[in-house]
């Protein structure tokens, strides 16, 4: 199991989803710690801190950020970009996948797309 954050914007119909499918979801919300508003950096550094892998739809900035991270070795606890485009009940399954097979360290320094 890994450890999770949602970003602010992300889809809250994913994440009940995967609240209902996978007991005990260590997951957490940007709005829940208290990050509403954070800029992308700030959000990737609480996660990296806190050993959670930001997952979100922007496929944009959040890159980005993560990708410069990754390039100045400053850790990164993964990314899991989740384009909008993706349908609400396929995410769930990729997410949930990705939370049965993945270990925290195989995200580590990792941009990871869904689907799979």
């Amino acid at each position: 199991m890994i450890s999770l954050l949602f970003d602010e914007n992300f889809n809250q119909r994913i994440v009940r989803g995967l609240e209902r499918r996978i007991p005990g979801l260590d997951g957490v919300t940007v709005q829940s710690m208290g990050l509403s508003g954070a800029s992308d950096p700030e959000l990737l550094e609480w996660a990296a801190k806190n050993h959670r892998v930001l997952v979100t739809h922007d496929v944009n900035t959040v890159v980005e950020f993560a990708s410069e991270r990754i390039r100045v070795d400053v850790q990164c606890s993964g990314v899991v970009i989740v384009p909008r485009r993706v349908p609400v009940g396929q995410a769930i399954e990729e997410i949930e996948l990705l939370n049965d097979c993945a270990e925290q360290t195989d995200l580590l320094n990792r941009i990871v797309y869904l689907p799979l």
